[in-house]
């Protein structure tokens, strides 16, 4: 296990988790890491989910994240996509583009580290997908900006389904 992460004495995740977060780390260095930080490995106990809290440049999230996550690889599910439709023309969305432009940093953007499908877009995108589609949209305009992520890794069908029910379920 790579010595950038912390894990609690009562966790003992498997393996395939720990490989997957290795593989994250190597891939994406997250600015803590970077800065010489530790990462603390945290688990949801209701989905049984290993994840990680840290921060990704902008550009790094433009270039990897897929707003298009399903829950198969392969798998062309448009009963459950994993993302709520994004509505662009709305007076909020509108704000949080401007936000982006001017170099603001948006926090707890939920996602997993994937590549079984689109290597490429290995960040799958759970919740926040708004902001990310800002982020996007503000490469143009802004340098390196750091954005908070909480990345999932080795996610069954079902914990996919949870997560980003969890993730994109707000109260009226």
């Amino acid at each position: 296990m790579n010595s950038s992460i912390v894990i609690s004495s009562e966790l003992s995740p498997k393996k395939n988790v720990t490989k997957s977060i290795d593989n994250f780390l190597n891939a994406f260095k997250p600015h803590e890491v970077k800065m010489g930080t530790k990462l603390l490995l945290h688990f949801d106990e209701k989905s049984e989910a290993y994840y990680l809290m840290c921060h990704l440049d902008g550009k790094v999230l433009a270039r990897h994240c897929d707003l298009e996550a399903s829950l198969d690889a392969g798998e062309d599910d448009e009963i459950y996509k994993l993302n709520r439709e994004i509505t662009e023309d709305q007076p909020a969305y509108k704000l949080m583009e401007e936000d982006a432009e001017n170099g603001r940093s948006f926090e707890d953007l939920v996602l997993e580290y994937e590549t079984s499908y689109h290597p490429q877009k290995s960040l799958k995108v759970y919740g926040g997908q708004h902001r990310l589609r800002a982020i996007i949209k503000a490469q143009h305009v802004k340098g390196s900006v750091l954005h908070g992520v909480r990345v999932y890794f080795d996610l069954s069908r079902e914990q996919k389904v949870e997560i980003a029910t969890v993730s994109n379920t707000s109260i009226a």
